[in-house]
């Protein structure tokens, strides 16, 4: 029994190893301060290394070191986390050690409050020094600018709140182990159980609801666990998005609230307890349980993805096997012993009735989730990208990250296309469309051929309620080459004719422009084509309100019979590099406008020389060529460009078995260049055909 002492020799006995700890433990002092320095000069010179002292001048905002893409250093500084609370807390695990430290005359509270805060400042005097020398080092080489200090010093406190909760967590899952190796399976549930549940529930979701979209709104929780939060947190902190300012709200509140749990389980440990599996049973079931549901429905994912036949069969045998893995593994680690595998049979049988129970859900959709449609009296606009509407875009170069994030609205290469895998969530979540009859139309229609759509095209919709939630759906759709339904050739026309729609559609109607030239490009992927004409500002204005206007004006009909004659893009500088825009024979203006400047609007199919015909005869391909003029002239017709069809700007439906290769000569190099063509389904004359 420990004789009592007064607060005074309380406190002089907690400072004296206050200070002891800091010198016997210098080595981690030098190994952390040698990491950071390492890490900070890196990640400034990958930040903002490529910047130049003018860029950076002229900058409203140039981040500090390590501020972007830094998942691998929020990984690390968790790493770090639970290393240095096995450095302070390993103790535990030895009963000499133990029976050492609680027989100073020092209460536990004082205890723990030493190894506690001595353990904090481990990381945070090293990080901060060396973050501090990073910058001053950045500021003297003019790579970083002075005016952004603040948000230095916000960021770093984030850095350190962040590792704070992690530290915090990690002393948690200490306390709850009595031996090592137990003690990294509760480290390895704290950090990483959460993320990794929520990524196989994700994955569970992408599997099997044929209408799931992800849109970083799922059916799962926002914030899983402190990691998630740090890291989209520190991430995203200088876009100052309302919901991480809660997550921050959060931190701070788990960074008061943890360290006293953490305390009151160290003062209640039962120290006969150490060197066992687990200091508390409850804390064994629980983490267990997690752990072998997520093992579950990992081996079960995998078995499902890899079989080819009877998916359900492998889906359920591989939660079975994987369940009975990881409930063996575990039961080993946790309870250090090779007799426990063979005990927990009842554990073993409930976590597999929950894992079989999760995966369920999914694959019957249990919870209605795929069969969810809001009632048109619940939706206030709606948004809606249709299957194969699309048209070439490039991607712009040499823009700043603020230029970037305002023409990147919906995706790198495609806007309205859902048949890219980069979905336009943004641009939908913008477009309101109040006539929802069309869109519901359509729905509908692929939900009562959800079978025969499964692996094509799709829809993709974003429903804003009346409460202003964003809902995202993804219903599968024939491309609207294949689509013969007239009801639904009607709705698909409804809202393509809709304002709102062309605004989202054509980044054009509502862009700026710095650049007054144009480029024209008749060959569309021959850059030796393009030709560059300058304007006025008056002129340029003319012909941007002029092109806008007719592009309103275009008829759906028109979108899915003529091929355009050119694309046009608003802008000839590489540092104003905008995407190119197609011209249709009816954009009479815009066409007056550009031969008045000297453009060839002439229509390609005019100029062609001659027609070579190449047959697909399984594999054997039978060719021969076209010199009839009326035949010629006939063919000229009916033609589909095929890199227009194959990208949707011509939503003909086309028999690509027949290939028509169409010569004509470049007027600014006289080269002959060969065009492809298709021919419309069934349209295919007889003098064209193979015996």
């Amino acid at each position: 029994m420990k004789l009592p002492i007064s607060s005074a020799e309380d406190r002089a006995i907690r400072n004296h190893l206050f200070i002891q700890e800091f010198f016997q433990k210098a080595w981690l002092w030098g190994l952390l301060s040698l990491v950071f320095g390492l890490v900070f000069p890196l990640g400034i010179a990958r930040t903002i290394g490529n910047y130049t002292p003018a860029e950076i001048a002229a900058s409203d905002r140039i981040f500090p070191a390590f501020m972007e893409n830094q998942e691998l250093f929020c990984i690390l500084m968790g790493g770090l986390a639970a290393a240095i609370a096995l450095v302070q807390f390993g103790f535990l695990y030895k009963r000499e050690t133990v029976d050492f430290y609680f027989s100073l005359p020092i209460s536990r509270k004082s205890h723990f409050r030493y190894r506690f805060f001595s353990g904090f400042l481990f990381f945070a005097v090293p990080f901060g020094i060396m973050y501090w020398i990073s910058i001053m080092v950045a500021v003297a080489n003019d790579i970083m600018i002075v005016s952004c200090f603040r948000e230095i010093i916000q960021i770093l406190l984030l850095y350190l709140l962040f590792f704070w909760d992690l530290y915090v967590l990690s002393i948690l899952a200490m306390l709850a182990a009595g031996n090592y190796l137990p003690a990294v399976v509760m480290e390895g549930v704290v950090h990483l159980g959460c993320p990794i549940f929520c990524v196989l529930l994700t994955e569970c979701q992408s599997s099997f609801f044929r209408t799931y979209v992800n849109v970083g709104q799922s059916i799962l929780p926002g914030y899983g666990s402190i990691l998630i939060t740090g890291k989209a947190v520190i991430r995203n902190f200088h876009r100052h998005i309302p919901e991480h300012r809660m997550a921050v709200l959060i931190m701070l509140f788990l960074a008061v609230l943890l360290p006293f749990l953490a305390e009151k389980l160290f003062l209640i440990r039962p120290a006969e307890k150490n060197g066992s599996g687990m200091v508390w049973p409850p804390f064994r079931t629980l983490i267990h349980g997690a752990a072998v549901i997520c093992g579950g429905i990992f081996v079960g994912l995998v078995m499902r993805n890899s079989s080819l036949s009877s998916e359900d069969f492998w889906l359920y045998s591989g939660v079975i096997i994987g369940c009975l893995f990881t409930h063996l593994i575990l039961q080993m680690m946790m309870q250090v012993s090779f007799r426990a595998v063979f005990q927990g049979g009842l554990l073993l049988l409930t976590t597999t009735f929950l894992c079989v129970v999760t995966v369920s859900i999914f694959r019957f959709d249990l919870l209605g989730y795929d069969r969810y449609i809001p009632e048109q009296s619940k939706v206030e606009s709606i948004g809606i990208s249709l299957a194969r509407l699309d048209y070439y875009r490039e991607y712009p170069r040499d823009m700043t990250e603020e230029e970037y994030e305002k023409w990147n609205i919906g995706g790198i290469n495609s806007y309205l296309d859902s048949s890219s895998s980069l979905y336009p969530y943004k641009e939908l979540r913008e477009m309101r469309l109040t006539d929802m009859e069309p869109v519901y139309t359509i729905i509908n229609y692929s939900m009562d051929h959800f079978e025969d759509f499964l692996y094509g095209d799709s829809a993709v919709v974003c429903y804003r309620l009346k409460s202003g939630k964003p809902v995202y759906r993804r219903y599968p759709m024939q491309g609207l080459t294949e689509i013969s339904d007239p009801e639904i050739l009607a709705a698909a026309g409804q809202i393509f004719s809709e304002k709102e729609f062309k605004n989202m559609l054509y980044p054009v109607l509502r862009g700026s422009f710095s650049n007054k030239a144009i480029q024209l490009d008749p060959y569309y992927h021959m850059a030796e084509s393009n030709r560059t004409i300058e304007f006025t500002d008056s002129q340029f204005q003319q012909l941007l309100n002029t092109y806008r206007e007719e592009l309103m004006q275009l008829d759906y009909e028109d979108l899915r019979t003529t091929e355009p004659l050119m694309t046009i893009r608003f802008s000839a500088s590489e540092s104003d590099y905008y995407n190119s825009y197609p011209i249709y024979p009816s954009f009479t203006k815009t066409i007056e406008i550009l031969q008045k400047k000297g453009a060839d609007c002439t229509p390609i199919i005019r100029k062609i020389q001659k027609i070579q015909v190449q047959y697909d005869d399984n594999g054997n391909y039978r060719t021969k060529y076209i010199t009839d003029a009326e035949q010629m002239e006939e063919l000229k017709r009916m033609l589909i460009r095929s890199d227009y069809y194959n990208m949707g700007l011509t939503l003909k439906k086309a028999n690509t078995e027949y290939l028509f290769s169409c010569t004509v000569t470049n007027s600014q190099t006289l080269v002959d260049v060969d065009i492809d063509y298709y021919l419309p389904e069934n349209r295919i004359p007889d003098f064209c055909k193979f015996e």
